[in-house]
């Protein structure tokens, strides 16, 4: 008898607090962008901040190369025994802080190539500034890893919750810091960066402490145990990330190169679109992936089918709602941009692009997913690939120096079509060939 997909049926209050949370994390992407809007403006200053936390995001995400595949081996050893599963999450929690802060050491050493990397067209004084923003930033890079492990291990344990919380901790310091300009004399961009890291790490390690497993890190990881979790997860990790990181060198690259304020407009819109699509595809998508490596390694395929009906059900018409209140909240403001790089209906424009963007990549994770459970590297590496190469072509050849907000999300628009329809050809092949012989299939 197929046992019931854990995140298909979590009831409707479970399904109404994500919900909520998810609000109330739209409700803070929406303060932070409006307040760096207020405080740094649409200049050098906010080109600095809002390019600081783009480069700070990508290193995020890469630093994770390490960790990524923490809730499918979890999975595997809460399966075996409940001793193996809790020292798995000890020992896993520990290298998520160990692995962060040797990563962001690398990239502080590495600053000013890094510096250059994203801003091309910043002139000398500019890139100075820019990498005083980042320095501090790299906190969150420190602690980034660890965050993604005890929130893996949360929703394992359904403490969904908790984990939802603690994915907003990086938006709530950005949110108090830029609040706290208002009465303190912080005028310059590196001085709210310094307070943004130094409070997302106390308050990341702080959850460790009181949220993770006994002993994570106080001890040493059995290293020879955890070896095959490490290197799966920097080979599925990296090249992901990879792919992300270079996405947002390529464009932020190519905007720098415009008049003042082109980086800081194209990123004020784009984290709005972000930030809609993390808070109301978000939620559900973590518990998703947590679920649907519960399923795989039993190879349920009813579990399966149910988690992937589960989560486009709940996540797609939350997307589409916030994306038409988006739009229309876009059109009304799109005044207020006459004479800027991002003008009129060129805003209008780019919003709806990026949006789309968004919306593909809330579906691709699906296909895309079932490589990263059956450990297919490989394959996501060639999928990527072509993604970063068809992108950088479109950016170098059609864009050239006069590359613009639309142009460059419309280009990102069409990969992510293309990486699409990789992701899904190879994905339904794999479990197809995965469930052949697995539990409820009838």
């Amino acid at each position: 008898m197929a046992q019931p997909a854990a995140g298909a049926d979590s009831g409707v209050l479970g399904r109404l607090f994500l919900n909520i949370v998810a609000l109330a994390g739209a409700a803070l992407g929406v303060a932070n962008v409006a307040l760096a809007w207020r405080v740094f403006g649409t200049g050098a200053e906010g080109d600095q901040w809002m390019l600081a936390l783009a480069a700070a995001q990508a290193f995020v995400l890469l630093s994770q190369l390490g960790v990524e595949q923490v809730a499918v081996f979890s999975a595997a050893a809460r399966a075996r025994s409940v001793t193996e599963g809790e020292r798995f999450d000890r020992d896993s929690l520990s290298w998520g802080l160990l692995s962060g802060a040797a990563f962001a050491l690398l990239v502080a050493m590495a600053a000013p190539a890094v510096v250059h990397g994203f801003a091309q067209g910043f002139s000398a004084q500019a890139r100075q500034a820019l990498g005083a923003t980042l320095m501090p930033l790299l906190l969150q890079v420190a602690v980034s890893p660890a965050l993604y492990v005890l929130r893996q291990q949360l929703l394992l344990r359904q403490r969904a919750g908790w984990s939802v919380v603690l994915g907003h901790t990086f938006s709530a310091m950005q949110c108090l810091a830029l609040c706290a300009t208002l009465a303190l004399p912080w005028e310059q961009p590196e001085q709210v960066a310094l307070a943004v890291g130094a409070g997302s790490a106390a308050l990341v390690l702080s959850a460790v402490l009181a949220l993770g497993a006994p002993g994570a890190g106080r001890r040493l990881p059995q290293w020879r145990s955890l070896m095959p979790f490490i290197r799966a997860s920097v080979a599925l990790r990296l090249t992901h990330s990879a792919h992300n990181f270079l996405v947002v060198l390529i464009t932020n690259a190519a905007l720098s190169s415009g008049s003042s304020g082109t980086v800081a407009l194209f990123q004020y819109v784009k984290r709005l679109a972000d930030g809609l699509c993390a808070v109301s595809v978000g939620p559900h998508l973590g518990v998703y992936h947590a679920d649907q490596a519960t399923a795989w390694a039993q190879r349920n395929r009813a579990a399966f089918v149910a988690n992937i009906r589960a989560y486009l059900g709940s996540a797609l018409p939350l997307l589409t709602l916030a994306s038409g209140l988006f739009l229309g909240g876009a059109w009304l403001f799109q005044s207020s941009l006459t004479g800027s790089p991002l003008a009129g209906g060129a805003a209008l424009c780019v919003s709806g692009l990026l949006l789309a963007w968004q919306a593909l990549i809330a579906v691709e994770t699906v296909p895309a997913g079932v490589l990263a459970l059956d450990n297919r590297a490989g394959a996501m590496l060639f999928v990527n690939g072509i993604y970063i190469a068809a992108f950088y072509l479109g950016v170098l050849w059609l864009a050239g120096s006069a590359a613009n907000g639309t142009t460059v999300a419309a280009l990102s628009l069409a990969c992510q079509l293309l990486s699409l329809a990789l992701f899904s050809h190879i994905g339904w092949r794999l479990q197809s060939s995965h469930f052949g012989g697995g539990r409820g299939n009838g």
